[in-house]
């Protein structure tokens, strides 16, 4: 369903739809579709902003672009309930004017208000769409995070349909998954292995990790090509699972260990400078010892060649006189 303006499309129109189970991560999409000349500044508001995560909310789009919003509801065991409450309004307005995006919210304060258009959409879950495969709330990896280690989990197809999946790292360089993606049969399940690569446990404290499972339903198997994932991207979905670090304090160097080996460090620091210098010292010193024994060898050979004229000049001295 589209919401269509003279130079807009919006989509969809009435209603924003989430697919369950509602414990973990559920997203869904506004897509903006400019076909005009100009370019068209938007913002995106809901009545429950603690329930989701819309990225970008606001923006604009220009001439001949289209561009999609990715709304993303929390985990809450209450949107069942509440979801008659859950409602977004995509506000909108035309301009001819280059946009800064820096200064995009002046860009909203000088129009009028009769310019600026809107379009409300309700919340609703999917009652006939099940999610065709289950997988882990979430993951676990132990300290220490020094050294390498792997765990397992399973992907269940508990549907009567055969189920291409992917699944992905947002921090792929720390994690490896075996195998990445693969087709899961009707009523089977296939065990993923996750491996955490030894990394420093401090800077992998301040990240938020997940795992993306991407899947889609497969007809026939024979016939099935992984092309077949680009040309269907609208059909696919989207879960999420979350990485948990369980750190032992006792394995962790506390700070007293920490400002021990700082002062070890530079103790063995302070130790190379002197052994350092030291060499310096000997290079320097060295050939001034050689250069001072050549000279006294230069002396002892010239007293003995004195040594032998005078034995000569007394020799035939001797003779004259004898």
């Amino acid at each position: 369903m589209i919401e269509e303006t003279k130079d807009l499309i919006i989509e969809p129109k009435e209603q924003l739809q989430f697919s369950g189970p509602f414990d973990r991560v559920s997203n869904s999409k506004i897509k903006l579709q400019n076909n005009s000349t100009n370019i068209y500044l938007f913002k995106i508001k809901t009545t429950v902003p603690r329930f989701y995560c819309v990225k970008p909310s606001s923006g604009f789009v220009r001439p001949n672009e289209t561009k999609e919003i990715d709304v993303s509801l929390q985990p809450s065991s209450q949107f069942q309930q509440m979801q008659y409450r859950h409602k977004f309004l995509v506000q909108y307005f035309a301009t001819s004017k280059d946009v800064d995006f820096a200064a995009i919210d002046l860009s909203w304060s000088d129009v009028p208000a009769d310019k600026i258009k809107d379009l409300k959409l309700r919340c609703v879950k999917l009652e006939s769409e099940q999610t065709l495969i289950t997988v882990p709330h979430e993951i676990t990896f132990s300290t220490p995070f020094t050294k390498t280690q792997s765990c397992e989990f399973a992907l269940k197809n508990s549907s009567t349909q055969n189920i291409y999946f992917m699944i992905s790292a947002n921090e792929p360089r720390k994690y490896s998954l075996t195998p990445n993606q693969g087709i899961i049969k009707a009523n089977s399940d296939t065990i993923i292995q996750a491996t955490l690569h030894a990394y420093d446990y401090e800077l992998l404290m301040t990240l938020t990790e997940k795992f993306l499972i991407q899947y889609l339903s497969v007809d026939n198997l024979e016939e099935y090509d992984k092309s077949v994932w680009k040309t269907s991207a609208d059909k696919k979905k989207d879960l999420l699972m979350n990485i948990i670090l369980n750190v032992n304090r006792d394995e962790l160097p506390d700070e007293t260990t920490k400002e021990n080996d700082l002062k070890q460090e530079i103790i063995n620091l302070k130790k190379n400078e002197i052994r350092m210098k030291q060499r310096q010292m000997e290079t320097i010193v060295s050939p001034r010892v050689v250069n001072t024994e050549n000279v006294q060898s230069k002396q002892n050979s010239f007293s003995i060649y004195w040594l032998i004229i005078v034995l000569i000049i007394g020799i035939i001295l001797g003779k004259y006189l004898l």
